[in-house]
């Protein structure tokens, strides 16, 4: 009896592996548009956000190739496990420079790793919160927010840097991409030297998340009407519209997520 039930045991948990298909770490081969690149897919949550679909028709992929171009140099705020990181440094190419921030040290290992595997020495991982003032902050190790409601023992102290702070030491930047997940406004407040510039910006929007972190989205839309920019957005449907300042606000009431793609006017 106790040998069959270790052997249904075996079956049952080997089955639920097959089910969550859990093989991580293991490198994937991911054909961008206009750029083929190798990525580590090291967890859980790599297998569920990196693979499948087509990314070589992925509408934000698409829209960052339209944006940035050879030899740019890139700040991206927000970058998770570097998937857009290694895109991006295909595109600019050896001429230009990427440098990508990631709060969760965890995810600042896996996005440094990308760098290394694909061998791109004009990219770097910054492993730091962004924000309107260098200093302090405490992640929530959960979901990454900054003073997020995760227990004790999930939390963790970051450092935080600023975007004028890393443009001063490796810029200057030509594209500001920022994924903060409704820390936009804290973001751009640190980033006034490089918005006096009118860089191209990447921008995810979450009113919603906004709001919740204790900003005005009104501060976040003034920002971008303020600078003059033309472009288009990524609506979460896949829709592709173009930009027009006036209309920002009314789409940021409709939708939970916005993708903005800018050109300094």
């Amino acid at each position: 009896m106790r040998n069959l039930l270790k052997s249904l045991a075996g079956a049952c948990g080997l089955e639920l592996l097959r089910k969550r298909r859990v093989r991580a770490p293991y490198i994937s081969e991911v054909h961008a548009p206009g750029a083929d690149y190798r990525f580590w897919i090291a967890n859980d949550v790599g297998q569920l956000w990196y693979t499948g679909g087509d990314h070589a028709r992925n509408p934000e992929l698409l829209a960052l190739r339209e944006l940035v171009g050879a030899g740019a140099r890139v700040l991206e705020i927000g970058c998770h496990h570097g998937f857009h990181t290694v895109f991006l440094g295909q595109l600019v190419g050896p001429d230009g420079a990427v440098v990508g921030v990631e709060a969760e040290p965890g995810n600042a290992l896996i996005a440094q790793a990308q760098v290394t595997l694909n061998r791109l020495g004009h990219c770097r991982i910054e492993p730091a919160a962004a924000g309107a003032a260098t200093g302090r902050a405490r992640i929530s190790l959960v979901d990454n927010v900054i003073g997020g409601a995760g227990l004790a023992d999930e939390q963790i102290d970051v450092p935080v840097v600023t975007a004028d702070g890393l443009d001063a030491s490796d810029g200057p930047f030509t594209v500001l991409k920022i994924d903060v997940e409704g820390f936009e406004a804290q973001v751009l407040r640190g980033a006034t030297r490089i918005l006096a510039r009118r860089p191209r910006l990447a921008l995810e929007l979450h009113p919603q998340l906004v709001r919740q972190a204790g900003d005005r989205l009104e501060d976040v839309i003034s920002v971008l009407q303020g600078v003059g920019y033309r472009g288009t957005i990524l609506l979460p449907t896949d829709v592709v519209v173009d930009y027009v300042p006036d209309q920002l606000a009314v789409l940021a009431g409709q939708h939970a997520k916005l993708n903005l793609f800018l050109i300094p006017v």
